[in-house]
């Protein structure tokens, strides 16, 4: 028989969950635990892609579902399948696409589509932790897209996340999603997705009504998450915009502000369950 839980809670994994390390640590998992036994389902809430959460929701004990690229896919971890795929068409994207090459002349460009991340070369200055990606091309064309986008990625060396956001905002006659990732990232999706859409999509997946929802984040991508969960929190170390509107602040991702969030759904301290 199915699982029946009595609440939902989402967690964004890098700078939230993950430590300054990127390892999730001994409380964070001693306390997901905690909730699972309470009857809570604590899922993963993530700009990554399937492939990387999979590993993170593993070790974690997170499930047993996942938010993929900020909303656009759920996963199952069991199955290893999509439970939802949102894509951008080739057409209009590659209209963004030529677009910002000529507005932003050293724009770099990266391509999800569900587990394959292929990005441009120059993209990465820098490893990043746990992240698998394709053979970087030399650039982003038709032949990339045509078989629709899960996200695309982009970075200036010479613009912050903001002037370049708001430079795509005047380009984008589509309609596309804008959401800000990383320290750097401007991301592109699907139009309406963004994590609320995602984690209402799976707490409807799991039959979990939206008052017994919560969130915890650190970034501006979760804004609409954290806001439109019944209890939404942010860890301290959070960008100042999502700790502005955060119902709850908690301990950095450095000092397991996860888990401290779950123990005090899990005491009553934060009231999401009936008692």
């Amino acid at each position: 028989m199915p699982v029946r839980y009595r609440a939902l809670m989402a967690t964004d994994l890098d700078g939230t969950l993950l430590g300054n390390t990127s390892t999730v640590s001994k409380e964070n998992i001693d306390a997901i635990s905690e909730g699972i036994r309470s009857g809570i389902a604590i899922i993963a809430a993530t700009a990554r892609s399937p492939r990387s959460t999979s590993k993170i929701s593993s070790i974690s004990g997170l499930g047993p579902i996942a938010v993929c690229a900020n909303g656009a896919v759920g996963w199952d971890l069991r199955t290893e399948s999509q439970i939802w795929h949102d894509t951008m068409d080739a057409e209009p994207l590659m209209d963004v696409i030529q677009k910002l090459r000529i507005e932003v002349p050293d724009i770099r460009f990266a391509r999800e589509q569900l587990v394959s991340f292929l990005p441009e070369q120059e993209f990465f200055v820098r490893e990043v932790a746990g992240l698998s990606f394709d053979r970087p091309v030399a650039q982003i064309d038709h032949s990339h897209v045509a078989l629709g986008v899960t996200k695309l990625v982009m970075k200036s060396r010479s613009l912050d996340q903001k002037k370049l956001g708001a430079i795509l905002a005047e380009i984008n006659h589509h309609n596309f999603s804008i959401t800000y990732g990383s320290v750097d990232w401007v991301e592109l999706l699907p139009v309406g997705i963004n994590k609320s859409v995602g984690l209402s999509r799976a707490a409807e997946h799991l039959g979990i009504p939206a008052d017994r929802v919560a969130a915890v984040g650190d970034h501006l991508n979760d804004i609409e998450m954290v806001s439109m969960a019944k209890v939404g929190a942010a860890v301290e170390n959070a960008h100042e915009e999502l700790i502005r509107i955060s119902d709850v602040v908690v301990p950095s991702n450095a000092l397991h502000g996860v888990g401290r969030f779950i123990t005090d759904i899990c005491s009553g301290s934060i009231e999401l369950l009936d008692q």
